[in-house]
């Protein structure tokens, strides 16, 4: 065991000596990582605020059921129950008067004092539907919504327009462009990180070449390579996250300050920790992928 650790500690060592004996070249690769993993948090966060928007809005919801006044829960919930047994719906949301109330002035934001003298209970209680995904129009046209209408309590029903296939368009792509740059960062990373090895190739070579005639173990032979990517990755990652977090405190308010009088009152967020970690394990995945591809291209022969 105490082998090990002082085979593990070496290797760390050699590590961090290979780092400081190139801290430009160091810190470029830490440079350039941060750069990459920045536009990965970017979209990330994008992704998050959006679907936080869309959760918000009762996104997938294409069909509001407006009830009369006075409508009792009990009677709401009935209509409820038998919506939710058609093959067509997905979900059903009893929505009282006072969360429509909630949900308008949230909407209005910074011009909720056009609300000032209304109270809820001029609103009605409505039923949001989620239907089956390519069923709207189906579902418009069948003779259901006839019997719909005419169900005791239902005042109106009202289809929402194509915004909402719009947003849930929106949603995916942000999802591949989220991807696609995954992709780009894991190629830049990984490419930076063995470009910045193949520095000292010849040094390391040599190295390689006498520890294997004396028959050392591969944690001193690949470990050093392996330690000093992850750390490069890590710390790329820790600069990534801060510069992300200096970026959203800056441009938050800004956009949605800009976006307000479209989409109403939102609160931006930032990264959660469990996104924060895996943007930490993406840069040290990132950097061993590349300590891999190094030691693989200078194996002694």
């Amino acid at each position: 065991m105490k082998r090990r650790v002082r085979t593990l500690g070496y290797a760390f060592a050699r590590a961090l000596a290979s780092i400081r004996r190139r801290p430009l070249i160091a810190a470029l690769t830490i440079g350039v990582m941060t750069v990459a993993l920045v536009l990965v948090g970017i979209a990330h966060m994008a992704e998050r605020n959006v679907r936080t928007l869309s959760d918000g809005w009762g996104a997938g919801v294409q069909m509001i059921v407006y009830l009369d006044e006075g409508t009792s829960n009990e009677h709401a919930e009935n209509i409820s129950k038998a919506l939710i047994d058609l093959p067509a719906v997905h979900n059903v949301i009893y929505v009282p008067p006072e969360k429509a109330m909630e949900h308008l002035r949230l909407s209005l934001g910074h011009h909720d004092e056009l609300l000032e003298g209304i109270e809820a209970s001029f609103l009605p209680a409505s039923l949001e539907v989620q239907l089956v995904e390519g069923v709207r129009d189906l579902v418009s046209a069948h003779p259901v919504m006839e019997r719909l209408l005419a169900t005791s309590g239902v005042e109106d029903v009202e289809f929402l327009g194509n915004w909402v296939d719009d947003f849930t368009a929106l949603i995916g792509r942000v999802q591949r462009a989220g991807l696609y740059l995954v992709i780009f960062a894991s190629l830049i990373g990984v490419f930076t990180v063995v470009a910045t090895m193949r520095l000292s190739a010849d040094s390391r070579a040599s190295e390689l070449r006498v520890l294997s005639l004396m028959g050392a173990p591969g944690v001193l032979r690949r470990g050093p390579t392996l330690i000093e990517g992850a750390l490069l990755g890590l710390l790329g990652a820790v600069s990534a996250t801060l510069l992300l977090w200096l970026l959203f405190s800056a441009g938050a308010p800004i956009i949605a300050s800009a976006l307000a009088s479209s989409f109403g009152s939102m609160d931006l967020t930032f990264l959660a920790t469990k996104d924060i970690l895996q943007l930490g394990l993406f840069g040290v995945s990132l950097g061993v992928v590349g300590g891999m591809l190094t030691n693989h291209s200078q194996a002694p022969t």
